[in-house]
């Protein structure tokens, strides 16, 4: 998960020294990064219920 975060802020840091952030761009890569969060708790969650009933 801390990949994610790392990838997140590069990909911001990226777009802000090339002077290209804008505020739709943030909010793309904000959903992006929130949907790829989501799959890794589910994941991770699918897992560990399947280890707490079998």
């Amino acid at each position: 998960m801390t990949i994610l975060f790392v990838a997140f802020f590069l990909a911001v840091f990226a777009l802000v020294v090339q002077g290209t952030m804008d505020e739709r761009k943030l909010f793309v890569l904000w959903a992006i990064f929130g949907l790829a969060i989501h799959a890794v708790l589910a994941a991770r969650r699918k897992r560990s219920m399947k280890r707490d009933s079998g």
